[in-house]
């Protein structure tokens, strides 16, 4: 198993030098100046001149690559040109957002999903089947900026007041408390990788407010939640029914299944124990791979119900031509996505004992 891990983990090193390479050079090529774009009507040539000096704008493409590497291998992320503070200030604020936003999306995508399609499979040409695929069609179908607006018109305009009504946008409702960790648990001198740890967790909303026993921020930020996570999941919850569906329907005609039946197994055993687990291995490959759509989606989902994460940050970069924060959420974005297709692969050997990781 861990020679399997040392060599995925080698082979994900030239994977994460081209990704800096791409979004460096496409950086590079987005129109405008970005001194123009952060300076606006202030943009003289001389303070243009200080300010790509400040950057290192004004020097040659290569020069400037070597240098982005040189930080990166220090840990230094730099500064935001738009911004003035440093990026990794910025992520620590705005990555747990996201973060949060899309561990609610994919557990709504992998629970209803696995279980639509594994009803499916069950209810093979009934009437439960064709209105579970009929389900999964519709949620393909939909892009995830149209899906965003109808839930948000659906349940906070003409669903207003009523029992079901949602909020549109936003983390908390105005008014709501949330204390940071630091404060909930008398932590506000601390420093360094501790006082790191306590912000960023803090800034899951959610997750903080379960583990400091707020319940009003805690049941007012699932509220906020509710509407994201399923404009953001329902694509991948509709391909994860289906290749459940899929998948089921082929290993329940397999030998071994009818050999369990013919010995006298109930369904619920057949279906549960001798089929889903086999049936499970394309499925967590979906689900692995759907977490960079869910990462994508983030851009836009975040942008349609203002949540201030990296999705929306990243859309406010490339605006302004802020270089520095767009090569480093990419880069983060690329680094989660390696390390989930890693755990996925490990889970193989789990989910189906004949297969050895070496």
């Amino acid at each position: 198993m861990l020679p399997f891990i040392g060599r995925r983990l080698l082979l994900s090193i030239p994977v994460l030098f081209g990704i800096i390479f791409m979004v460096f050079a496409l950086t590079r090529l987005l129109p405008g100046d970005p001194c123009i774009a952060a300076l606006q009507e202030r943009a003289s040539p001389d303070v243009c001149a200080i300010f790509n000096a400040r950057f290192g704008l004004d020097e040659p493409i290569p020069v400037q690559f070597v240098a982005y590497l040189g930080q990166l291998a220090t840990g230094n992320l730099g500064d935001s040109i738009q911004q003035g503070r440093p990026v990794a200030e910025i992520m620590l604020e705005r990555l747990p957002v996201t973060l949060e936003l899309t561990i609610f999306a994919l557990a709504f995508a992998s629970v209803a999903g696995i279980a639509l399609g594994r009803l499916s499979a069950i209810r093979r040409n009934s009437a439960v089947d064709v209105g579970t695929m009929v389900i999964a069609n519709l949620g393909v179908s939909i892009p995830v900026f149209v899906l965003g607006l109808l839930l948000a018109y659906l349940f906070a305009v003409v669903l207003r007041g009523s029992p079901i009504s949602l909020p549109p946008s936003g983390l908390l409702s105005a008014g709501v408390p949330h204390d940071s960790l630091a404060e909930v648990w008398q932590m506000e001198e601390s420093t360094g990788f501790v006082r790191a740890i306590l912000d960023f967790l803090s800034n899951m909303t959610i997750f903080s407010s379960l583990i400091s026993f707020q319940w009003e921020p805690f049941l007012d930020g699932l509220k906020h939640m509710i509407l994201p996570m399923v404009a953001l999941g329902t694509i991948p919850m509709a391909i994860i029914a289906r290749m459940t569906r899929s998948s089921m329907l082929d290993v329940l005609g397999l030998d071994y299944v009818r050999t369990a039946r013919a010995k006298g197994a109930s369904e619920r055993i057949v279906n549960s124990r001798h089929a889903f687990r086999n049936a499970l291995l394309p499925v967590v490959t979906v689900i692995g791979l759907s977490l960079g759509a869910l990462l994508s989606g983030a851009v836009l989902t975040e942008t349609i119900f203002l949540l201030p994460g990296v999705g929306q940050t990243l859309v406010e970069s490339i605006r302004s031509r802020d270089y520095i924060v767009i090569q480093n959420l990419t880069l983060v974005t690329a680094l989660t996505y390696v390390v989930i297709n890693l755990i996925v692969d490990v889970s193989y050997a789990y989910l189906d004992p004949r297969i050895r990781l070496r």
